[in-house]
Parts: structure tokens; C-alpha cells; sequence
């Protein structure tokens, strides 16, 4: 299993952006972020056993606005690698019920949580 948990950046600006790069999550995933003052890039690998080169995939992420809720887990992105001949498509929206998921091998998720705590006080919490 591979869990990228544990990044987290304290910017207090308003506005900014976030862009994520990658091809494979199982393999890892390239995460920039720019706000009004700061700006940081990160890359997170995985070095897992399992070749996932011939596996089939779906990825979904979110495409349209949606309202940041404070403290509030907010899906961005759905991949699911299975050796099933079939993948389904899910929205992101299916995020919070995993039973949707259960036929498939290696499904990965990418959600973002903003906060008004700062980044102590949320470590401090796990």
C-alpha cells in the first residue's frame, strides 16, 4: 500500500493554486503549490512490487468549482489499477462510499482539507 500522507503546508494566503502531476498513483505523484506569497513542489515515489504497466486503469477528478468548507476532506482525484479485463468510471463524489470499489485490486485517492487550524495544531490531532 502506498499512503503519501503526512505532506502539509501552512500558507495563510487567500488565493493560489494547486497543480498535481502524474501518470500512475501507485507509483507516485508530483504535487506544486503557489499562494500569493509561497510556493513549494513536491514529489512523492513508491517503490512497490507489483507491475502495474499492463494493468487497467480509470481516473476521475474533479472539474468544476466546488465550495472549500473548512475542515471539510475534499476529493480531487479517483484512480482505480485493476488486472480485471472491465474498469469502471467513478465521479469523485463517490469518494465517501468505498463499497463502490470493492471489485477492483488498487484504487487511490487524492482529497485536499483546508484549514484555519494552523499545521502544529493538525499534526498535533493525528
Amino acid at each position: 500500500m502506498a499512503d503519501f500522507r503526512g505532506g502539509g503546508l501552512d500558507f495563510r494566503d487567500a488565493d493560489g493554486r494547486l497543480a498535481l502531476g502524474f501518470k500512475n498513483l501507485a507509483e507516485g505523484l508530483r504535487v506544486a503549490i503557489q499562494s500569493e506569497n509561497n510556493s513549494s513542489a513536491t514529489q512523492y515515489t513508491a517503490d512497490l512490487p507489483e507491475d502495474f504497466r499492463w494493468m487497467s486503469s480509470s481516473t476521475s477528478s474533479l472539474n468544476d468549482r466546488t465550495e472549500i468548507l473548512y475542515e471539510k476532506e475534499i476529493p480531487l482525484v479517483i484512480q482505480i489499477l485493476t488486472s480485471n479485463n472491465y474498469v469502471r468510471s467513478f465521479p469523485v463524489e463517490q469518494f465517501t462510499t468505498p463499497e463502490e470499489y470493492k471489485d477492483y485490486e488498487h484504487v487511490y485517492a487524492i482529497t485536499i482539507l483546508f484549514s484555519q487550524k494552523s499545521l502544529s495544531d493538525l499534526i498535533s490531532v493525528r
